[in-house]
């Protein structure tokens, strides 16, 4: 069973980008049998699989490869259209609109995010920004899993530095053993889809998000949705930050009764 699954959709020119530069490092072999129709690449503690959907709709793919965690290469799109590397765990806090299931949180390797995002500052190209997003969209899959993701338009997609920025970083991601990393498990409530108060932790040494619910999604945490960033996140998450200022007073006021009620500690970002 290889450690890591890194799924790339056939239909995605960002994941498409990611596979041939990740291809080019020479760290992956042609490994036996197929998988969508696709040849199977391995490196020992990765293999690549290529799928025929979107990510997004890559439902359960856990019960068909045998991985210790999913890694979903993809696109990120944005009107805005900034050059962006990023990542963040699936998951919905509310409607299901693209994959996953209504308010069904995947687990969420908060370690991993947080070396994917350090990996990315450090390798990112010249006019790329790299962040954190919130927790979003599908697939739903109850193995730990995580996207990273090349942003925010088709020239961005397809830029060769972009690819081989995010391969790099996943190349030293996958490679490099998670053990020995002192930190603490958290989750974050507030704030815009872009994590703007909780980056620096992630670039910093002590803590590691899963799990990241923004403003336009507070609506939707009653306290079975709270106890989930939690506990979806791994390992399980022991104290939640709270963007102060990226979130109403009411709905913050009702967020730390929940949080206090279930005997988490929380700390103002």
């Amino acid at each position: 069973m290889a450690k890591y699954a890194i799924i790339i959709s056939a239909l995605d020119t960002a994941g498409l980008n990611i596979k041939e530069k990740l291809l080019a490092l020479n760290r992956f072999k042609p490994a036996e049998g197929s998988f969508d129709g696709y040849e199977i690449f391995s490196s020992g503690c990765a293999r690549i699989y290529t799928i025929e959907c979107d990510t997004v709709f890559a439902e359960r793919i856990d019960e068909k490869i045998e991985a210790d965690c999913f890694i979903f290469a993809t696109r990120h799109e944005a009107s805005a259209g900034i050059p962006t590397l990023s990542a963040h765990a699936p998951g919905n806090f509310g409607r299901a609109d693209f994959g996953g299931g209504d308010k069904k949180l995947c687990p969420a390797p908060a370690l991993l995010l947080k070396k994917a995002l350090k990996a990315l500052e450090r390798h990112k190209p010249d006019g790329f920004t790299v962040t954190m997003e919130a927790t979003h969209h599908g697939p739903y899959i109850e193995k730990p899993a995580m996207f990273v993701e090349i942003g925010s338009n088709e020239e961005c997609w397809r830029s060769d530095a972009a690819g081989r920025a995010l391969a790099e970083a996943l190349a030293e991601l996958i490679c490099e053993p998670s053990a020995g990393e002192d930190f603490v498990p958290a989750a974050a409530i507030g704030g815009p889809h872009y994590c703007t108060a909780f980056n620096r932790y992630m670039q910093g040494p002590d803590f590691a998000f899963g799990h990241v619910c923004p403003k336009y999604n507070a609506g939707e945490l009653d306290e079975a949705m709270i106890l989930q960033m939690a506990d979806k996140t791994v390992p399980r998450a022991t104290l939640f930050f709270i963007d102060w200022k990226g979130i109403g007073s009411e709905s913050r006021s009702g967020v730390i009764g929940i949080i206090e009620k279930l005997g988490f500690e929380y700390r103002r970002a």
